[in-house]
């Protein structure tokens, strides 16, 4: 997987779709689990966009996906951290 910057922001497509895709199988798997318990942390907005474009239909309003200053104060179940670099 590549590293990329947009602008002073760090992506790494192949990551996102690898974090996308975990959310996607936990919801499969996880059948009680909902959206809304489910976050995704990184510290670069580059690829809190990419993971959030990645994100199947069904998960993309109810999933969070943010940076690490939006999660303060936030209780998940399940919290997956993309940290972009390689």
């Amino acid at each position: 997987a590549r590293e990329q910057s947009r602008g002073s922001s760090k992506r790494n497509v192949d990551e996102a779709a690898c974090a996308a895709w975990l959310v996607e199988q936990m919801m499969k798997v996880w059948g009680r689990l909902k959206g809304d318990e489910v976050g995704v942390i990184s510290p670069y907005a580059a690829q809190v966009a990419d993971i959030r474009n990645a994100l199947p239909a069904q998960a993309r309003d109810a999933v969070q996906v943010s940076s690490v200053d939006a999660f303060q104060g936030c209780q998940k179940d399940v919290i997956i951290l993309s940290l972009v670099r390689a």
